[in-house]
Formats: C-alpha cells, sequence, structure tokens
C-alpha cells in the first residue's frame, strides 16, 4: 500500500476516451500510463498499412513503458478500445520510482515478462495452428488474464470487433467470421 501510494502521489489521472489515441509509433516517449479502468490495444502498422494488435491492457496494467531500452521513440501506438481512466506518470519520474522502491520495479519486471509471453504464445499459435483454433487460444490467454469466473466458467466482457479479432491472431475478417460461426455452431 505505501508503494501504491507514492506511486499515485507522483502520478496525475486521465480520462480516456473510447477511440482516443494515446500516442503512436515513432512519438517521443515521455509518459507512462497506469490503467485504473477501461481497455487500451497496444498495434503497429504493417508495411502494407494493417494493423497489428500486440496486446490489449486492462486495469492495472502499464502502457508505454518499454523498460530498460534507451529508445527514445514508442515502439507501437496506443488507442483506447474501452472508455476509462489512467494514472499518467512522466517517464523519468517512474525510472526514479522504480530505483527507490524494488517492490514497484519488481511488479514492472512480473508484467513486462507477462506481456512478452503472451507474445510469444501469439507467436506460436500464428505459425502453429489454424484459425479457429487461434481463436480458441486467444480467448483463453485473455479469459485467463481479463476474465472472471462465474457460476463456474470463464466470463469476459470485452467488446471487440471481428477485425479486432483478425489483427490479434493474424488473419483477415472475414476468415474470423466464418471460423467464429462454425464454433458457435459445434458449441
Amino acid at each position: 500500500i505505501e508503494d501504491r501510494t507514492a506511486m499515485i502521489e507522483r502520478c496525475s489521472r486521465r480520462t480516456l476516451a473510447r477511440r482516443q489515441l494515446l500516442f503512436t509509433r515513432g512519438e517521443p516517449r515521455s509518459s507512462v500510463f497506469i490503467l485504473r479502468t477501461g481497455m487500451i490495444k497496444l498495434q503497429r502498422q504493417t508495411a502494407a498499412g494493417n494493423e497489428v494488435i500486440i496486446t490489449l491492457c486492462g486495469p492495472g496494467e502499464l502502457v508505454g513503458f518499454s523498460g530498460l531500452s534507451k529508445a527514445t521513440v514508442r515502439v507501437a501506438s496506443a488507442q483506447v478500445v474501452e472508455a476509462g481512466e489512467a494514472f499518467v506518470i512522466d517517464e523519468g519520474d517512474f525510472r526514479a520510482l522504480m530505483a527507490e522502491r524494488p517492490a514497484i520495479a519488481m511488479a514492472v519486471i512480473e508484467s513486462l515478462r507477462w506481456r512478452m509471453e503472451s507474445v510469444a504464445d501469439a507467436l506460436t499459435d500464428v505459425v502453429s495452428e489454424d484459425v479457429p483454433n487461434r481463436i480458441v487460444r486467444l480467448l483463453r490467454r485473455l479469459a485467463a488474464g481479463k476474465g472472471e469466473a462465474r457460476n463456474g466458467e470463464w466470463a469476459l466482457d470485452l467488446r471487440l470487433t471481428h477485425q479486432e479479432l483478425a489483427n490479434m491472431i493474424g488473419a483477415r475478417r472475414q476468415t474470423v467470421t466464418t471460423a467464429l460461426s462454425e464454433l458457435h455452431r459445434d458449441g
């Protein structure tokens, strides 16, 4: 609680509107967001201009912090998927806070480890699974990280379009729509 209080004292609050762009790839890194409520997608564009969703960030997750990288610019863009609120802190202040409070640094390391593992799982799925299985595996990962148990089942309250699902698994929207219909039909 003491670490959390120290961090919140250095933060400002920002209301996040659906579809709001927090930052874009290539712009200077200056601040870190700690999501209080809502959902943000981290994304990149392919050379052909197609969106690739790297990950979804929910409450309690860091957005815009690239670890110990010496890169001075953002490596991805961040857009709000579900409206909410975030704590915002200057990246230099955040680094100083991690140096002062090892528990915060350890939580950041764990968060980055989880994100890297999630990206590795998604990449493995793209090269080894068909689209229906990629969808099922994505939904399981999302439920494990962002869902909640209800009546013995996992509930995942996310409003994602078929296009966003496609952008997360490396497929076309039409293929995802067909696969979702087949999965629904098969129960």
